[in-house]
């Protein structure tokens, strides 16, 4: 890694719970910096409730809409700003990390990730994956009403979906 990605990794430490997720709910009005560039070892998505962030990644812009989930692999340079109408979002974060196991499916898929072999594509608006990110914000709301090895699975699903239709080929 050169030292300018180096000078942009996030130090701030994220507690996770017993869930591994942290769940952060932000609104912003128009066009705001969100957050400025940084890199992390986690796995970051943007659940877009209402307006547009403007995200950028690895110096591409892209524009996530309402409905949309934004996809920011681990070591991934990215920043952002809320579009002309402002917005409001959930940001789901894990370690991809926490999730190996030494099973043969976690060496072929979550070890890749960890190490970047495997990226994702920037954002999404495939309905099952933008739901299922959807039911883990409702999880961490309502963190009472169920276990958090509920969590944990719905975190593996999330990642298998992921690796079946957003892989970045490129």
């Amino acid at each position: 890694m050169n030292l300018q990605l180096n000078s942009k990794k996030e130090l701030t430490p994220v507690v996770f719970g017993e869930t591994s997720v942290k769940l952060l709910k932000t609104r912003l009005g128009p066009d705001r910096l969100a957050f400025e560039q940084h890199w992390h070892d986690r796995l970051e998505l943007h659940l877009i409730k209402s307006g547009k962030l403007e995200l950028c990644c690895n110096e591409q812009n892209i524009s996530v809409n309402a409905g949309e989930l934004s996809i920011v692999s681990p070591a991934m340079l990215h920043s952002g700003k809320s579009g002309s109408e402002g917005y409001e979002c959930y940001v789901i974060m894990f370690e991809v990390a926490d999730l190996y196991n030494g099973t043969v499916s976690a060496k072929q898929y979550i070890e890749p990730i960890i190490n970047g072999k495997i990226r994702f594509k920037y954002k999404t608006d495939n309905k099952e994956i933008v739901a299922l990110a959807d039911k883990i914000v409702e999880m961490q709301l309502n963190h009472k009403n169920y276990h958090p090895l509920e969590t944990v699975g719905r975190l593996y699903r999330l990642l298998g979906l992921l690796c079946e239709h957003c892989i970045d080929d490129s």
